[in-house]
């Protein structure tokens, strides 16, 4: 059956690409994982040559690169370098992507600057802690642990943070007893 993500941009996408305004749709089918909280769709590809190519079929029609000329100066893009290999050779090039990230994510929502949580006493505050996880390759986790405050003794989120450690698993060398990789 599947499942559809709706995605939301981070800049209004203009009507004259002929894309949706603000929205894009990932389909999942049976059996794919997907853990991703950002999506991209690729609009065109600027090689080291100078050569333009754009993914919009009227700038193919018409042989221009008119609409992704214009969208490069009127949005924020995503850049990727890439290494192409045409005409047997190595070629250097970037690749432009409208940026989009799921709706709702974690990611989204504004940070809560109000330290007074973590030292809550006799109040109730209802939160989402956020945890983002950084992988040297530039991989990207979120995770969120709801917490609550109740009653009179007073919390710290750090008095919860071994509940999450057994979220987060940690790489070792030769079992469980060994030392941890951060490779």
């Amino acid at each position: 059956m599947g499942q559809d993500i709706e995605m939301v941009s981070f800049e209004k996408v203009p009507e004259y690409t002929g894309l949706e305004p603000n929205i894009a749709s990932v389909s999942i089918k049976d059996g794919e994982i997907w853990e991703g909280h950002r999506y991209a769709t690729w609009v065109g590809r600027i090689y080291q040559s100078g050569e333009v190519k754009s993914a919009f079929k009227k700038d193919r029609e018409g042989n221009n690169t008119e609409i992704f000329d214009k969208l490069r100066n009127d949005m924020s893009l995503l850049e990727k370098s890439v290494s192409i290999r045409r005409d047997n050779k190595m070629e250097h090039a970037t690749d432009y992507f409208i940026p989009y990230a799921v709706k709702g994510h974690c990611s989204m929502k504004p940070t809560v600057i109000d330290n007074a949580v973590d030292r809550a006493s006799n109040v109730h505050y209802s939160v989402e802690y956020e945890i983002v996880l950084v992988a040297s390759d530039g991989f990207v986790r979120y995770i969120t642990v709801p917490y609550e405050t109740e009653g009179h003794w007073s919390s710290s989120f750090f008095d919860h943070v071994e509940s999450v450690n057994g979220i987060i698993k940690i790489p070792t060398f030769g079992g469980e007893n060994s030392p941890p990789c951060y490779a």
